[in-house]
This record gives structure tokens, C-alpha cells and sequence, in this order.
């Protein structure tokens, strides 16, 4: 899960839903996944990569004890551990199958404008923050009618 650069990396092998079989990922494939990602970026998604690592059996002992971690579930006051490069457990990032892209978009909803404009008809001012660029925040707030000139 995260940039498609970095999922397709890691991958070996792409799964093609339709025809629910496993093939490998050319360099070919992982520009194309690239280009995507950079397109739907381009048009102001949010674009996640997905894959996942088939857990071979000697690993399934470990994973079943409470030491082993697939999410990092520690508190923030522990120590995180070191992990080493040639630890056996490396090896679940290596040869992961690309399973696709995700773009998704938020829209305000359609009464959002009348709450914000019934917000300032009783003096509160409203003010929007968002983690988005300038230009997909802005064109937000314009769907909610908040003035951004």
C-alpha cells in the first residue's frame, strides 16, 4: 500500500481480476502503473497502490507467536527495533504481487454551501484547511461557495 512507484518495486508479479490469474510485471507494466498514477495525480486524485505478499509456510510459525508484527503496533514510548536487511523477515517485501491503483476525490456535499452561507449570515466565519494542493483547495472551497479570490 502507498506510491506506485515504491509498490511496483517490490513487485514481481501483477494480478489480472478479470481473468484471476497471476502474470509477471514487465517494465512495461510498471510504466505504465507509473503513468497513471502520475495522470490521476495530475487531475487532483488521490492515488494509492496495492499489493500484497503471499506469506510462504515457513514463515506462518512465526507470524501465529506475538513477536512478530505485520502492523507496527507498538506504543510510541517503545523502542522501535532495528531491522536488518538480510533478517529473514526482509523477505516479505521482496516478489509482492501488484494487485492495482486506487484514485478517489472529495467533493463537498451539495448542502454544504447553504450551511456555510447560513454560518455567515450569523457571524461565524468559516475557514477551510486541507492537506491538498493550493489549486484542488481552492476549487473546493469554491464548490462549498467560499470566496478564495
Amino acid at each position: 500500500l502507498g506510491d506506485a512507484r515504491v509498490v511496483t518495486e517490490f513487485c514481481s508479479d501483477s494480478w489480472q481480476g478479470g481473468i484471476s490469474t497471476i502474470t509477471p510485471l514487465s517494465q512495461a507494466d510498471r510504466k505504465e502503473i507509473i503513468e497513471n498514477n502520475r495522470k490521476w495525480s495530475l487531475a487532483d486524485y488521490d492515488v494509492t497502490a496495492f499489493s500484497y505478499a503471499p506469506i510462504p509456510c515457513s514463515h506462518e510459525q512465526k507470524l501465529g507467536s506475538s513477536e512478530t508484527y505485520l502492523v507496527d503496533n507498538r506504543t510510541s514510548n517503545e523502542i522501535p527495533a532495528v531491522i536488518q536487511k538480510d533478517c529473514e523477515d526482509w523477505s516479505l517485501l521482496k516478489n509482492q504481487i501488484f494487485l492495482g491503483l486506487l484514485g478517489s476525490s472529495v467533493s463537498p456535499r451539495k448542502c454544504i454551501a447553504h450551511i456555510i452561507q447560513d454560518c455567515d449570515s450569523a457571524g461565524v466565519r468559516f475557514v477551510y484547511f486541507s492537506p491538498r494542493n493550493m489549486r484542488r483547495t481552492k476549487e473546493v472551497a469554491r464548490e462549498m461557495g467560499i470566496d478564495v479570490s
